[in-house]
């Protein structure tokens, strides 16, 4: 479906996960796609990259803000608490939800560039 980037950058690992799809009835095209890839980092932390094509499927801890990408609008912030950077943005008719914990700012924000522009 091509919705992770083919160049993944050097930093993260080769992507771990899958994607469901629901169907109503098997013969006819899925109603939903879920879908899920998990990347280590090399400096140990995690980024996880969700989407669907039914938003509801997805938690969402924020919501979209004036904040833009590439002309994407984009969602971003921070659970301090819990240590781990959301970010949200709808592209190619998919909302995607990336987390990362165990990266500091800055590196969160080029991985979330990254997958927007890539």
């Amino acid at each position: 479906m091509h919705l992770l980037p083919a160049d993944i950058p050097y930093e993260l690992s080769e992507p771990e996960g899958g994607i469901v799809a629901y169907f109503d009835d098997p013969t006819s095209e899925a109603v939903a796609v879920l879908g899920r890839a998990f990347f280590h980092l090399d400096c140990g932390g995690m980024l996880t990259v969700s989407f669907s094509d039914n938003s509801s499927l997805l938690y969402i801890p924020l919501e979209g803000d004036n904040s833009e990408i590439a002309e994407v609008p984009v969602g971003v912030g921070f659970l301090e608490a819990d240590g781990i950077y959301y970010g949200t943005f709808v592209m190619k008719e998919f909302t995607f939800l990336l987390t990362a914990e165990g990266i500091e700012q800055r590196q969160f924000i080029y991985l979330l560039v990254h997958f927007i522009t890539n």
